[in-house]
């Protein structure tokens, strides 16, 4: 006996009423990534999680508010130089 699904259309709340067999499905695989569901399983985890959201979120925060200060900083110094003419 094979494997059934059961489909759902996107503009309705309820399952179809019949089930397709694998055998029903046309498809084929156009090309596959070696490991990337390791990958997808660590990133749910909560060290992946750190890895890959957290630490590249906080060093992006970091450098934006590092170069709005520098912009700051050289804002300051023309209107110092501005004001000393």
């Amino acid at each position: 006996m094979g494997k059934d699904f059961f489909t759902k259309g996107d503009n309705n709340n309820t399952a179809d009423e019949e089930a397709i067999t694998a055998g029903d499905i046309a498809g084929k695989e156009l090309f596959h990534i070696p490991k990337l569901g390791f990958l997808s399983n660590y990133t749910k985890g909560p060290m992946g999680f750190l890895l890959f959201i957290v630490l590249p979120l906080t060093g992006y925060i970091c450098l934006t508010v590092y170069e709005k200060l520098k912009q700051a900083k050289k804002q300051e110094k023309k209107q110092e130089e501005f004001t000393k003419s």
